[in-house]
């Protein structure tokens, strides 16, 4: 699924979202309940941002590089890092990255890591 949402802060494409409150903003750490990852376009502040969900796949940036299979996270910015196991998970790679600011395609995944959970 493919929702819009209203954002105060402005939004760069293919990075991992969560919520704001009723709005949402870029995921900043691997912590973050990530809820999925903008569309291609992005969002001005204040403004409106499409989101892939569970199920969809996507395009990421990358903030480093990534192994096709790989679990992926939040990093301060919002770009795709490798996934530990107290890490929340917001997609698997379905391609490699071989750089930092590489965008390739994942499957949006949501998973919450609890201190019993191994990626």
């Amino acid at each position: 699924m493919i929702k819009s949402y209203e954002n105060e802060t402005a939004i760069l494409p293919y990075r991992f979202v969560k919520f704001d409150g009723n709005s949402v903003t870029t995921a900043s750490a691997k912590t973050d309940t990530i809820i999925g990852v903008s569309d291609s376009i992005g969002a001005d502040e204040n403004g409106v941002v499409e989101v892939y969900h569970v199920g969809e796949i996507a395009q990421v940036q990358a903030g480093e590089a990534l192994n096709a299979g790989d679990p992926l996270t939040s990093d301060a910015e919002g770009l795709a890092v490798k996934a530990t196991a107290s890490d929340n998970i917001g997609a698997i790679a379905f391609e490699s990255a071989s750089a930092k600011d590489d965008v390739i395609k994942v499957l949006v995944v949501l998973q919450v890591a609890s201190a019993s959970e191994a990626v």
